[in-house]
């Protein structure tokens, strides 16, 4: 204190000095005062500052709380299902509350059967928590092989004959290629409610199947139809297939009303359907074609794949009168194309289905698709042959239409491959035919073709022929053509790019 005493004193001193010299001490210019701009600028930082500062207290916090509450839960199926239900997928921690759901789920599972009365409870209640599909919910197509030497080749085809078992849907048949099997398996359960089914299958037990089955009973939602008949199934085989089918048709007849729907609701129809199919149930059959044209004239999806799958051949009746019914709009008539057409040349009904499109001249596209339909599914020779003789009994009819004479040659060409393999002939550009033979051999194909040709080898090159000549078929007449041509293949020609 007396060192500071002593400068203050001193400085007092000097001022009076200066005072009595005449002389007025310095003093510095007042800073200019803040603009609007930097004031907004430093309220702005110092509200960021408070911000962060508490939303990390909050955060650790809320860590702490949740560690507590989920080692707390780890033993009390109550506490633990208070904190699942307060998971909600919208919220902006949405990933790490999802991860938490699944954290929560597998807790329940490592409680065993303590867990089950909780979880039987809520379900009892109706509710449910969504937190949408993240993968698709359709099953994945597994590949069709073809017959080959290949050494995959066997068990690819067992995958195709194991899904085709597991998910009832046939995946080798033909104009199948846009609709595939509803898929229950999943890494997060599109809701709550899924995935306490599934905790519920994975404990195990007597209790564990009553849960299920009341479920089965009481539920609204056709993938939880689903859901439980996949779990039922891997416990108990098929012994539960009569109550899945049982509800699957009450819901089919008598869906419930949803204010709000979701895609699980949009789903659920089809969902349904898949359970018949899988189960080839046809009990549903007669009221299935009384739905099969909706309100507005158009087709439900659902339910022709449903007739298709079940009753397959015996189906086509059907068809057939939905194909005449005044009520279904023209815009929906090739749709039924594909499911009649497959059994053009096996079936006396079809085959007439395929002479009334031709006759139709007044639907010009109609009959061009019904004709390209004969190029591509017949399942064997004897098949294409007849198909190939009630093209020849139309095509009077279709001569008049310039149009058609493309789609002729091309049906013509497809079913020849059909009944004659070695002749793997394929259209060709601007009128040409291409054939496909082996590098500097001889080769015969059993079909009359153009002159014009391109004969191609092993990697796509072309060639050029030293011979041309018309011959009769090896072994006489075979029906498939009057002539064959015989093309003796030369030298190899690399085409320029």
């Amino acid at each position: 204190m007396r060192a500071i005493q002593t400068i203050f004193t001193t400085a007092l001193a000097g001022l009076a000095t200066a005072m009595q010299m005449g002389c007025e001490p310095e003093v510095a210019a007042p800073a200019p005062a803040p603009t609007a701009k930097e004031q907004s600028v430093k309220q702005q930082q110092r509200a960021d500052r408070s911000r962060e500062v508490l939303r990390t207290k909050h955060s650790e916090a809320s860590a702490a709380k949740d560690k507590e509450a989920a080692k707390m839960a780890a033993a009390d199926p109550e506490l633990l299902l208070a904190l699942i239900t307060q998971m909600r997928a919208e919220t902006l921690q949405r990933p790490q509350n999802l991860r938490r759901v699944l954290h929560y789920l597998e807790t329940f599972v490592d409680m065993g059967p303590a867990a089950i009365p909780t979880i039987r409870a809520f379900l009892q209640q109706n509710q449910d928590i969504e937190y949408g599909f993240t993968t698709t919910p359709y099953y994945p197509r597994p590949a069709v092989v073809k017959a080959s030497d290949s050494k995959d080749s066997k068990d690819a085809k067992k995958e195709v004959k194991e899904a085709t078992k597991r998910t009832g849907w046939n995946w080798d048949a033909s104009y199948n290629n846009n609709y595939y099997a509803m898929s229950t398996e999943y890494l997060l359960p599109p809701s709550l409610r899924l995935g306490l089914l599934e905790v519920v299958a994975r404990i195990g037990g007597p209790e564990s199947d009553e849960v299920l089955y009341e479920v089965l009973r009481e539920t609204g939602r056709g993938i939880e139809v689903a859901m439980v008949d996949r779990l039922l199934e891997e416990s108990a085989g098929d012994r539960h297939r009569d109550k899945v089918l049982a509800a699957a048709r009450d819901l089919l007849l008598d869906p419930p009303k949803v204010e709000q729907t979701s895609q699980m609701d949009t789903l659920s129809r089809r969902y349904l359907i898949g359970m018949l199919i899988k189960y080839q149930d046809e009990s549903f059959a007669e009221k299935a074609q009384t739905l099969l044209i909706q309100a507005n004239g158009s087709l439900d999806n659902d339910v022709l794949m449903y007739l298709t799958q079940t009753l397959k051949e015996r189906s086509l009746p059907m068809l057939v009168a939905a194909h005449k019914d005044p009520r279904l709009n023209p815009q929906w008539a090739g749709s039924l194309l594909p499911y009649l057409m497959r059994y053009v040349g096996d079936d006396a009904l079809a085959d007439q289905f395929f002479r009334d499109i031709v006759a139709d001249t007044k639907n010009p596209q109609l009959r061009s698709t019904a004709v390209s339909y004969l190029g591509y599914g017949s399942r064997d020779k004897e098949m294409a042959q007849r198909r190939l003789e009630l093209l020849n009994s139309v095509k009077d009819q279709l001569s008049a239409d310039r149009q058609m004479e493309a789609m002729i040659k091309y049906a013509e060409q497809s079913l020849q491959r059909s009944i004659n393999p070695q002749s793997t002939i394929v259209p060709g550009q601007q009128g040409s035919t291409i054939l496909w033979g082996a590098e500097g051999a001889n080769a015969a194909w059993s079909y009359a073709v153009p002159i014009n040709l391109q004969i191609l080898g092993n990697g796509g090159g072309r060639f050029h022929f030293e011979t041309l000549q018309a011959a009769p078929a090896p072994g006489g007449d075979t029906g498939v053509a009057l002539d064959s041509l015989i093309i003796r293949l030369g030298d190899k020609v690399r085409e320029k790019k």
